[in-house]
């Protein structure tokens, strides 16, 4: 603190970090993820061109085609309409077409710090497209780099702001009466407390490597604990939190010379493409908002609030209790990010008409991009997602 003070006495420096400054951080962060990506590449198909091997390009950024509907100050609503799964190509005339029912549309929640894409991150390795493929009709919440907005962004433009606007539009354009809500890491934290603040809007509410009990969610909450960690302190210096401090957590290093080995020495094509396609997500970071940032430290990992039952949002009560909806809960046996009982604590907090716990071994990642959970664990998500039909 002493060393802080003496910082803010020399130069303004949180008035340097305001408006245009915040901007030109978020296009840095999104250089050095392109540099960062290019590089992996680079040097692992070098090592592919010694052994006279083809060289891999896998670009960054979302595989399936989708469709931007709308826009918010805070994210772009995007669409992955649904489509028969092993439509026939064939010639010849078809038979006569049954009407088909509309199914409840999804609404992925992804977490604020990394691009929604590692849900579809290659067209081989796609918890998206295998919804599509399975009829489901996709939306998406792609969250913007917060820029000069986000010191002043909280809880409530996302609980009460994004997610149920989201929601508002996709009944309106599909005329669903309701809408399933899936999230997926930090994003899954907001969807519960969207759902419980807003739940005649959601028809159900799917959940992976979702910290609840953030007491229990491994050694991060035990490196940002209360009297180790001064969110405030850094945010009055940064205004956000930049990508590259984010990045600056792992050993990218060791992990970019693994990569650059597996994909250069590697025998197995499909297997260096997935590889090169999760380090360049790994790279592609986006800013904490500084304004929700403050919160989220303060709130959930040092007060533990949503568990203990005195969150609240814009000085309301999160109560969640008043998710009646089906819960369903995926966790990661091997998670360090969000250990499983910080997600299984939701199950006895809510007064859901049916609940369902998966537990998958992988890691936090692992749930997003393993190819072994696209193969069994997605197809049993589907399998789980309410289709109720309307008229």
């Amino acid at each position: 603190m002493r060393l802080h003070n003496r910082l803010l006495e020399r130069a303004p420096l949180p008035s340097l970090w305001r408006g245009a400054w915040l901007t030109a951080a978020d296009a840095l962060d999104a250089r050095a993820a392109r540099l960062s990506r290019e590089w992996v590449q680079g040097a692992a198909n070098a090592v592919r061109s010694v052994r006279r091997v083809a060289p891999l390009t896998v670009p960054g950024g979302p595989a399936t085609p989708h469709q931007l509907v709308a826009e918010h100050q805070v994210a772009r609503l995007l669409r992955y309409p649904a489509r028969a799964d092993g439509a026939s190509t064939s010639t010849e005339a078809a038979p006569p077409v049954m009407p088909v029912l509309p199914v409840l549309p999804v609404l992925i929640v992804a977490s604020l710090i990394k691009r929604y894409y590692a849900l579809d991150l290659l067209p081989e390795v796609s918890a998206i497209d295998l919804l599509c493929r399975r009829g489901l009709d996709v939306w998406v919440l792609d969250w913007r780099a917060p820029g000069g907005l986000g010191p002043s962004l909280g809880f409530g433009d996302y609980v009460d702001g994004a997610i149920p606007w989201a929601a508002g539009i996709i009944a309106a354009r599909t005329g669903a009466p309701q809408v399933s809500l899936l999230g997926y890491s930090m994003g899954g934290t907001l969807a519960v407390m969207a759902a419980a603040r807003h739940p005649e809007a959601f028809a159900a509410l799917a959940l992976l490597a979702t910290p609840v009990d953030f007491a229990a969610s491994g050694r991060l909450a035990e490196w940002i604990a209360r009297g180790r960690f001064d969110a405030d302190a850094l945010m009055d210096l940064t205004g956000n939190l930049p990508g590259v401090m984010l990045h600056g957590s792992r050993p990218r290093p060791l992990d970019d010379l693994a990569t650059v080995a597996r994909v250069g020495l590697g025998r197995d094509d499909a297997a260096a493409r997935h590889r090169l396609a999760v380090q360049a997500w790994l790279d592609d970071d986006v800013a904490f908002p500084g304004g929700l940032y403050r919160e989220y430290i303060r709130r959930l990992y040092h007060d533990n609030a949503l568990c203990k039952g005195t969150m609240t949002v814009d000085g309301t009560p999160v109560d969640l209790g008043r998710i009646t909806q089906p819960l369903l809960v995926v966790t990661a046996e091997h998670d360090r990010v969000c250990a499983p009982p910080s997600s299984e604590a939701l199950l006895p907090l809510t007064r859901s008409v049916s609940e369902r716990l998966l537990s998958f071994p992988t890691d936090h990642i692992g749930l997003a991009v393993g190819r072994r959970a696209h193969a069994t664990l997605w197809p049993a998500i589907a399998d789980w997602l309410p289709t109720g039909h309307w008229t």
